[in-house]
């Protein structure tokens, strides 16, 4: 990966004190994570007496404080983060690698693509990196059976697949491949061709997001024959919602039109329960934001309004990063239709209010670029352009 693990662990004389400064913690908190991390009660009148320097703390308690802050140091929510245990940390100096410590990566995996959801790409790929390089450090130096390496090839494809979509929010595209070309490789040691299939629809989905609409349907098409036939009917339902904008890019309103229908009856006719888990974010198809970027696209800015709007009624309301990307196309779609510019700057305002609170810089991006598109000399225009100012874009 071309990275050091970010796991700085303290002189064992070091000051305990100090250590939970750093961390943001008050006594009672930091010794409730140590005991997390240790499997064992620390009280926090213990942890009063080794900061008052009356006793000397246990190596392995210095250790486990340094490699608590060393987790939080990362995340814009550190009690939303696991702190790392000392069962983690063994691991990296030569220990066996249990499915305890493979089970630990996973659920890391998890909880990131979950905050993510609520406060978007650019500062959680840190965290996701780090992860990553946690995990890819435990299969390819520790020492495991074959049923928990195949849990840190899964946990690593994840991670580098998350890892992948932070940084294209972030407009890191060229980032983006390299972390999703070891996501993919990680799928395929693995034995999961659904996966991996789902892996070259997320570069479809990037092609798209730069205007190569060829790109896309190549990469569409590699992943339905990754799939193969077994694949669930979610995933193909996936594989004809990207390819909606695609075909829009290269002109084929005819195509765009007919896979949003197959996307539909697709989803419609699954049963919910053989959801791969790691769907869990997917909406009915012709909600999605891409299928209303298609018809942007294509010239249809009704239709993209209709469907835009049907898709931010059913996106939950903590989807923030999601929810301004929604607003700011139903803005689009307003400006583009004749004598909606006071509607337009309105929705484009209520996006701002979103873009606000949130670490994306692709939807800041396509805030920047629609008040480009506006007419300068409109008062509400530049209310809405000094706002932006103000909140730092």
């Amino acid at each position: 990966m071309g990275r050091i693990i970010r796991l700085r662990f303290h002189d064992q004389s070091g000051d305990l004190f100090s250590i939970r400064q750093r961390a943001g913690q008050t006594v009672e908190e930091f010794a409730e994570l140590l005991s997390r991390a240790l499997d064992q009660t620390i009280a926090s009148g213990t942890l009063r007496v080794w900061e008052g320097g009356r006793a000397v703390p246990p190596p392995d308690v210095v250790e486990a404080a340094a490699t608590i802050t060393a987790a939080q140091s990362s995340g814009p929510i550190p009690e939303a983060i696991e702190p790392v245990p000392l069962h983690i940390v063994r691991g990296l100096a030569g220990d066996r690698i249990t499915d305890q410590v493979a089970n630990w990566t996973a659920r890391q995996a998890d909880l990131i693509s979950k905050l993510d959801d609520q406060i978007g790409g650019a500062q959680m790929l840190p965290l996701a990196v780090e992860n990553l390089d946690l995990a890819t450090a435990f299969l390819d130096h520790g020492d495991h059976d074959r049923v928990t390496r195949s849990t840190l090839q899964r946990s690593v494809a994840e991670l580098a697949r998350l890892s992948g979509w932070l940084a294209v929010d972030a407009g890191l595209h060229d980032v983006a491949r390299r972390y999703w070309g070891t996501a993919l490789a990680a799928a395929r040691e693995s034995g999961d061709s659904e996966y991996a299939a789902h892996l070259l629809a997320y570069h479809a989905l990037q092609a798209s997001f730069q205007g190569d609409g060829l790109a896309a349907i190549d990469f569409l098409d590699a992943a339905r024959q990754e799939a193969g036939r077994s694949a669930s009917m979610a995933l193909r339902a996936l594989f004809d919602e990207w390819a909606i904008n695609a075909w829009a890019l290269v002109g084929d309103g005819r195509q765009a039109a007919r896979h949003l229908r197959r996307a539909d009856d697709l989803w419609e006719r699954r049963h919910p329960e053989d959801d791969p888990k790691w769907l869990y974010w997917m909406v009915r198809p012709s909600e999605n934001p891409e299928a209303g970027q298609a018809f942007l696209t294509l010239g249809q800015p009704r239709t993209a309004e209709k469907l835009l709007t049907a898709g931010m009624e059913a996106l939950p309301q903590e989807y923030v990063r999601d929810r301004a990307l929604y607003q700011m196309r139903i803005a689009e779609a307003q400006l583009a239709q004749r004598g909606r510019l006071d509607e337009a700057i309105t929705s484009a305002s209520d996006a701002a209010e979103l873009v606000g609170g949130i670490h994306s810089p692709r939807a800041q991006e396509m805030m920047a670029n629609f008040l480009r598109r506006l007419p300068q000399d409109e008062p509400a225009v530049s209310a809405l352009d000094e706002r932006m100012r103000e909140r730092g874009r």
